[in-house]
């Protein structure tokens, strides 16, 4: 990491910074579970009596068996310009930087094919067919041995067991002029404009699979679902390139002295060519609004409103050697919106703050929902998410304890969801206690913070699997209807140190010495953030557990500035 800061004047400062991170370990394929796959196959492939029996599963298949060897190597680089404004409309403020960050990930996988898929005999359920589904779940049936087979293929093929070295590139710059209308009221005007290009892709596809329109009969021919029998054709342009070239404009004005009204809209443009050499222009407004009303000093409200729109860009990195990974050709951009409602209140003793929310969700892109096809949700399909945070500090000389708690419920078609990997995982109530103690004569400073989070447990929809056969057969109180699926996530309460110590000696002046211990009651959980359902095997591994997090571990840090 390194820093330099160049003052090219009073008013003008140039700032270049550069830091680089690199990790290499044993991880697996799936950072966030553990578990076999197909866990409820002895209800959808055997007899439902036996459906309780372990030992009458068709197949397992290990999760933890998916290990890698992993390397991750990130730069970022970035240059910043900012010229201090003054009190008066004529004299703004300048702040213009340009930034690129190189992600890359190269992932080896440490296991054969063999590894990773058993066979077991099984009763076959007469109510199912006589393939009893085996294919449909990307098996090969044994009539005779009465045997369901899982594939090299039909586990991924090179798509989970190639090589990987993805690149992630994301460059761009920013400018921004920031006039004083009101100096005393720190009114504002505030307008610039933006650009960024996000480019990925693989560097271990080889050139000789690269398949464009025109090299086939059935090349890159247009896909309208996930169902279309041009999905069997292939396409690949190893990649996906975005372009974002956005201006906005913002202002705020003190309408009484009690009462601020801010106001503001941008305008982006977004490009997207897809892997499919397909070309996406999408753009739209993102207007937004606030109020605040201040009746006393240490009180205040503030009502806001956004309207967010957002293009498509580039998604599902380590899937782009897949060959049923297409794009639908009319993308629709993603409308967002925001209602929020904020109090708080500051005292020399207390703080207090509560908010609550409603966010809209529209024509969500995701790839997932129709196995490997990117599109938007039906138009109809709007995620809800109400929520809100209250919490409160008491403090006393160098004493505070505070409390807060939190809670939001994102749901579809009237139910929470199923956990959605590209947008949100549902969790209990989450409470967080902290205590700390300051010396400020001596530098030194304590605090604990707790975290507990309630048990849920309740019937979810999944955006992912809700055709006609994804029915949840294990026992419980929900609907066995397509798409709803029982979701359990113990809750649990973790706690945390952390002693923080800079020397009030002025021959010491500039060092920090840290130290954070995590989990020091070394409690066994699993973050309910933490996604428990995995979309993106083909063979439809709903029920995988999300991987525990670490027990007890501490850190330890020593800085010095000067």
């Amino acid at each position: 990491m390194a820093k330099i800061n160049g003052y090219l004047s009073e008013r003008d400062t140039l700032t270049l910074s550069y830091n680089m991170t690199r990790d290499n370990a044993n991880r697996p394929l799936r950072a966030n579970f553990t578990g076999t796959f197909l866990p409820y196959s002895c209800g959808d492939f055997n007899a439902f009596p036996n459906e309780k029996n372990p030992d009458d599963c068709l197949f397992e298949n290990d999760a933890s068996l998916f290990k890698t060897y992993s390397v991750n190597l990130v730069h970022n680089v970035s240059l910043n310009y900012e010229r201090e404004g003054g009190s008066r409309f004529g004299d703004p403020k300048l702040k213009i930087n340009g930034y690129t960050s190189i992600r890359n990930v190269q992932i080896d996988p440490l296991f054969r094919p063999s590894d990773i898929a058993t066979i077991i005999p099984f009763t076959p359920n007469p109510k199912l067919g006589e393939e009893n589904q085996c294919v449909a779940q990307g098996g090969i049936y044994d009539a005779l041995k009465q045997t369901c087979s899982i594939t090299f293929k039909s586990l991924g093929g090179g798509s989970v067991v190639a090589n990987k070295n993805l690149f992630i590139i994301n460059s761009g710059f920013n400018a921004n002029v920031i006039h004083t209308i009101d100096h005393k009221n720190d009114n504002l005007l505030e307008y610039g404009l933006n650009y960024q290009n996000l480019t990925t892709f693989d560097k271990a596809i080889p050139k000789s699979e690269l398949v464009k329109p025109g090299d086939a009969p059935d090349a890159c021919l247009r896909v309208t679902g996930p169902n279309d029998p041009n999905m069997n054709g292939r396409c690949q342009r190893n990649g996906a390139t975005a372009n974002v070239v956005g201006v906005y404009a913002q202002a705020n004005y003190t309408l009484h002295p009690m009462v601020t009204l801010g106001a503001g809209t941008r305008y982006d443009v977004y490009t997207l060519v897809d892997k499919d050499w397909q070309l996406h222009v999408t753009q739209g407004f993102s207007p937004s609004a606030a109020l605040n009303v201040s009746p006393l000093e240490n009180l205040n409200f503030r009502l806001s409103y956004a309207y967010v729109t957002r293009g498509p860009m580039p998604g599902g990195l380590v899937w782009m050697r897949q060959d049923n990974l297409r794009y639908n050709r009319n993308l629709k951009p993603e409308i967002g919106q925001n209602a929020e409602f904020n109090t708080e209140y500051s005292s020399q003793y207390f703080d207090f703050r509560a908010a609550g929310f409603v966010q809209l969700i529209s024509n969500y892109i995701n790839q997932f929902s129709s196995t490997l096809f990117v599109t938007n949700l039906p138009s109809q399909d709007i995620i809800y998410v109400p929520g809100y945070e209250v919490s409160g500090t008491a403090k006393y000389k160098g004493f505070s304890l505070g409390l807060s708690v939190a809670r939001s419920w994102p749901s579809l078609k009237g139910r929470l969801i199923a956990d959605v990997y590209e947008l949100a995982a549902t969790t209990g109530n989450v409470f967080i206690l902290t205590a700390s103690y300051t010396i400020p004569r001596t530098g030194l400073s304590i605090t604990w913070l707790s975290r507990f989070v309630t048990d849920l447990d309740y019937c979810s929809y999944s955006p992912y699997r809700n055709g006609p056969t994804d029915i949840d057969r294990r026992p419980s109180d929900c609907p066995k209807t397509p798409g709803i699926f029982h979701v359990h996530k113990p809750g649990y309460g973790v706690s945390s140190f952390f002693i923080t110590y800079k020397p009030t000696y002025k021959k010491l002046k500039g060092l920090s010495l840290n130290a954070v211990f995590n989990n020091v009651f070394n409690q066994q959980y699993i973050d309910q953030a933490s996604p428990v359902m995995s979309p993106d095997e083909p063979n439809q591994d709903k029920y995988a557990r999300g991987m525990a997090e670490p027990g007890f571990n501490a850190r330890f840090e020593i800085s010095y500035k000067f």
